[in-house]
């Protein structure tokens, strides 16, 4: 359906979740059903609460936003940076709105509490908020249990203590008082509790890259320590846009709430990009490809202190990679064709 926000058209997009009884040997029956604002973008299920993830379009109070990096505060009557980013909207008459998103009511956004929606970790020009809905799939009175971020999400990787959004292709207008990052890639931490389907922010971080899939992650639960691997550049880049591969080593900092790079690993697999990636137990197997397949070996047994082991390349690339026991691995995907400064996979 499409609502007005201020004479504009807007798609107003829904998501139904419906909930089914599957007792062996029966058809399902149908429980009952919610509908959430947004389109879905990822679902988990731990015991009775289904974890639903949702992105969403934030609206505007009083007009629409006008521009999009158009318009930059100067140093002088700013005292900040001369390409500091900004945005306006408009109410009637050109003036600023000194209120711009809309409220449903006096403390929720989009159904959605306004003191559990965190800001974005960078200055980022995305007018979207993720939503994370924790949801009592046994009980249909049960409340919801919701948090957000501001900004837009492209994965979701879940532990059986938290939940972690990542979002990249982060839009930069400008510097600020923060360092300029060529591919910040924006983590946020969400604490989950399997029994109550409690979820409660708890860190946020930066890192630099993409990640090819939510298998690019893996927590360490008596470390409280992320590990994430991420490609940076493109196949063909020169100089600073050569295509580089990176892990790193994140612990969360209770007192900051922020995710820490406690450890690094940078610039391996040069010249190619993450194909696929494999935890086993405190192994993390990474193949990269642009002409052969470097299959990487990083020892995690001491997450804070990763080791590069070994690597080996072979023809091809693998997009899967399955342990078949302690000595053996079976890589499945694709053959390539050398030719010279590439190949052309099969």
């Amino acid at each position: 359906d499409d609502v007005s926000n201020n004479g504009a058209r807007i798609p107003e997009i829904m998501t139904e979740v419906r909930v089914f009884d599957t007792a062996a040997g029966t058809l399902p029956t149908f429980l009952f059903s919610k509908t959430y604002p947004g389109y879905a973008l990822d679902t988990r299920r731990v015991k009775n609460h289904l974890i639903l993830v949702f992105a969403d379009y934030l609206w505007v109070q009083d007009g629409r936003f006008e521009s999009y990096g158009t318009g930059f505060a100067s140093a002088s009557s700013s005292g900040r940076s001369p390409y500091s980013p900004w945005i306006y909207s408009y109410r009637e008459g050109g003036r600023p709105s000194d209120r711009p998103l809309k409220l449903d009511g006096a403390d929720k956004i989009r159904g959605v509490g306004c003191t559990t929606i965190l800001k974005s970790a960078a200055p980022d020009f995305d007018f979207r908020m993720t939503r994370v809905v924790s949801m009592n799939t046994k009980e249909a009175a049960s409340a919801d249990q919701s948090t957000a971020v501001l900004g837009g999400g492209d994965q979701i990787y879940m532990s059986e203590r938290g939940i972690y959004l990542s979002k990249s292709d982060v839009s930069w207008y400008g510097w600020d008082e923060t360092p300029r990052q060529s591919e910040p890639l924006l983590l946020t931490r969400i604490a989950f509790d399997g029994d109550s389907g409690a979820i409660a922010p708890v860190a946020y971080g930066v890192v630099q890259g993409r990640v090819k899939d939510q298998w690019a992650f893996k927590e360490f639960e008596g470390h409280d320590v992320l590990s994430v691997a991420t490609s940076t550049g493109y196949l063909w880049g020169q100089g600073e846009n050569v295509a580089q591969n990176h892990r790193y080593v994140l612990k969360t900092n209770l007192d900051t709430h922020t995710l820490d790079v406690a450890a690094k690993i940078e610039n391996f697999g040069t010249g190619e990009d993450i194909r696929a990636i494999r935890y086993v137990d405190s192994m993390a197997y990474v193949v990269t490809f642009k002409k052969t397949d470097p299959l990487f070996a990083f020892n995690l047994a001491d997450p804070l202190h990763p080791v590069l082991e070994s690597e080996l390349k072979i023809p091809g690339f693998s997009v899967y990679m399955h342990p078949v026991n302690d000595q053996k691995m079976i890589g499945v995907g694709f053959d390539a064709a050398d030719q010279g400064d590439f190949a052309w996979f099969q």
